[in-house]
């Protein structure tokens, strides 16, 4: 059950826009083969001289959460299936945005061909407000008990950190196994000049801000990755069949922690599908 509500007063509409990263910096980062842009990014020739390597496309950062409960890396399968429209088939009402507030994520699709006109995916994110909501709510919380002791854990949570010492920490080095070296200073001085603070600083405790929700239309060659605590809807998956993500992100077991949902009440949150400049898929009516 979701831990808030949230509900507008007006229809809002939102028109769809084409994946870039500049658009989707705010909320996170665009995955893509980077000869395909203008963005200035180092590679390694490997392979024996037959691939080029680029290092570090996206950050994947883990925060401590309140209950103290380490994480760990997960690489998961989600299947998403088409959704279903609205309004004879012009609209996609968003019912739901969901966040992970200790952890980014990362959505990879597979076997989904950029020119494939026929299945598309959106990402439909939104911004945080600078309000504090209260405690989510847990089911079948009270004074004593486990879920009692996870919303006192949640009540009086100290300010969230990276976890830099993990992320400093080298693999030891058995045997006679050569020296890890840096990375050449050519590739951090590249790394420097990329913002990438959407993804990497957390938003806040704040409520999604629908006014400033946004809905992009993605290729099949992009990947995405949503910042800490980025609102966002589950994925939408829209055309004539399922599409496939490997989905790479930190879990620690606590729901509250690991996701929070917030239910957009009343139906008047619409993605505009058709139209001049929108999405031309065959969808589920």
């Amino acid at each position: 059950m979701p831990e808030y509500t949230s509900t507008p007063t007006a229809t809002i509409s939102i028109p769809l826009a084409p994946l870039t990263p500049a658009a989707f910096a705010p909320f996170g980062t665009v995955i893509e083969n980077p000869r395909s842009t203008s963005t200035p990014t180092s590679s390694a020739t490997v392979n024996q001289g037959t691939a080029a390597k680029y290092p570090s496309i996206s950050p994947f950062v883990s925060y401590h959460p309140p209950s103290g409960k380490p994480s760990a890396g997960r690489i998961n399968l989600f299947v998403c299936n088409p959704r279903t429209l609205t309004d004879g088939g012009r609209t996609f009402t968003v019912g739901i945005l969901e966040r992970h507030p200790y952890t980014t994520q990362t959505f990879i699709p597979i076997g989904l061909d950029s020119s494939d006109d026929s299945r598309r995916y959106l990402v439909i994110v939104a911004p945080t407000v600078a309000d504090e909501p209260s405690a989510p709510s847990v089911a079948g919380s009270s004074s004593g008990g486990a879920a009692g002791l996870v919303r006192r854990l949640w009540q009086q949570r100290p300010p969230a950190f990276p976890l830099k010492s993990r992320l400093r920490t080298a693999v030891a080095n058995p045997g006679n196994r050569p020296p890890v070296y840096p990375v050449p200073e050519r590739r951090e001085t590249v790394e420097k000049e990329r913002d990438v603070s959407g993804t990497v600083k957390q938003k806040g405790r704040g409520l999604p801000d629908l006014s400033g929700i946004r809905a992009f239309v993605c290729r099949g060659d992009q990947a995405v990755t949503y910042g800490v605590g980025t609102w966002h809807a589950p994925m939408v998956v829209l055309g004539e069949g399922p599409v496939e993500f490997v989905v790479v992100m930190n879990e620690n077991g606590v729901a509250v922690e690991d996701c929070e949902e917030c239910e957009i009440v009343g139906g008047k949150v619409k993605v505009i599908i058709e139209g001049e400049g929108s999405l031309n898929v065959k969808a589920k009516l």
